[in-house]
């Protein structure tokens, strides 16, 4: 049997990993990515996956439909943490 080279995705990269939030994955929830087995994976909040980037990337750039879907939910999701930071920590007024 011929040795798989060290940067083939092969087996210990899977191209999605599903049901993210109730696994030791979860955190890609909080950063939007993560790292397994030396691969990043891109979270996507609406399906609760975990993509690998390359995979992401190469169906983004097929299609360009995909692409703005893409760019819509992450800009919508990190929108939504901005605001649920600013109600979180309120600035406090400063004196003039």
């Amino acid at each position: 049997m011929p040795k798989r080279p060290m940067r083939d995705p092969g087996t210990s990269r899977p191209e999605r990993v599903y049901n993210v939030s109730s696994s030791q994955f979860s955190v890609a929830r909080r950063f939007g990515s993560c790292m397994i087995n030396g691969a990043e994976y891109h979270y996507d909040q609406a399906s609760d996956t975990l993509t690998r980037m390359d995979v992401w990337r190469a169906r983004c750039a097929q299609s360009k439909e995909a692409a703005e879907q893409a760019a819509a939910a992450e800009r919508k999701k990190w929108t939504e943490a901005a605001q649920l930071l600013s109600l979180e920590n309120p600035e406090t007024p400063k004196d003039a």
